[in-house]
């Protein structure tokens, strides 16, 4: 038969040679790309605290297949940041990287298909005045991110990103001086000073095609103090693939029927 005419089940997929071999990709998903919106980004009024919390943030046009995606950055002295809420909805984790004892990214994902405005909470293990999101509505995107990176390198650096056809990507980062950001590989969505001494800073983008370790940096036009940034991509839902790690190789099976055993 022609691999148009099998059926795969639940859940089933089919990864064939060439290119979808190398991406563990299956070749017979017809999907919808997914798309990216930056919705918002905001600065905390200076108070110090750990219990941070952002009333009526924007966060895109409702929709079912609505993913909200938070980027929190702040001068939290080497802390962490942890549970995050959207809307009511508790986030995952995605990625999250301090800049030795100083500044602090982290980035969250959530469904969250209903309204327009949202609520937007988590804590820090260190109180700080300094503290800004950035928030992305993604739309028609995989259940789980599909790569993440965190950076504290100059530039700050994805490392090269993988995202599949039809995916989106998405980065957001911290600075602990007042030098503005400029983004390589993604669109700049926001560049903004926090409080009154540093800067925080966004980009997105939507891929039609397949991109193979893609260049992202975050640079800044002056002299870096204590960045960190964090770096994920999604695939379009419905994608069925593996996740590529290291080097993928087939071994060719010739099978046979077996009479004794009624095949």
């Amino acid at each position: 038969n022609d691999v148009s005419e099998l059926t795969f089940g639940n859940n089933g997929f089919l990864i064939e040679g060439g290119v979808d071999m190398s991406r563990g990709q299956d070749s017979q998903a017809t999907v919808t790309d997914a798309t990216v919106v930056n919705t918002a980004s905001e600065v905390k009024d200076g108070t110090s605290q750990t219990n941070l919390s952002y009333a009526s943030v924007a966060i895109g046009t409702a929709d079912t297949d609505r993913k909200v995606v938070v980027v929190a950055t702040g001068g939290i002295g080497g802390g962490t940041h942890s549970s995050m809420v959207i809307g009511g909805v508790s986030a995952t984790l995605v990625a999250q990287e301090s800049a030795g004892a100083n500044n602090h990214s982290s980035m969250w994902e959530a469904a969250v298909p209903n309204g327009t405005t949202a609520t937007i909470a988590y804590t820090t293990s260190v109180a700080d005045i300094r503290n800004a999101i950035g928030v992305w509505a993604v739309y028609n995107a995989s259940d789980v991110y599909y790569s993440s990176a965190t950076s504290t390198a100059d530039p700050l650096s994805a490392g090269g990103m993988t995202i599949p056809a039809g995916g989106v990507g998405i980065g957001g980062c911290y600075n602990g001086n007042t030098s503005a950001f400029t983004w390589v590989g993604l669109t700049e969505d926001y560049d903004e000073l926090v409080f009154d001494a540093q800067f925080h800073s966004g980009a997105s983008g939507a891929f039609s095609t397949f991109q193979d370790a893609l260049t992202v940096t975050a640079d800044i036009t002056g002299t870096p103090s204590a960045m960190s940034g964090c770096f994920a991509s999604w695939g379009p839902a419905g994608l069925n693939h593996f996740t590529k790690t290291g080097t993928i190789t087939t071994t060719n099976d010739s099978p046979t029927n077996d009479a004794d055993d009624g095949y």
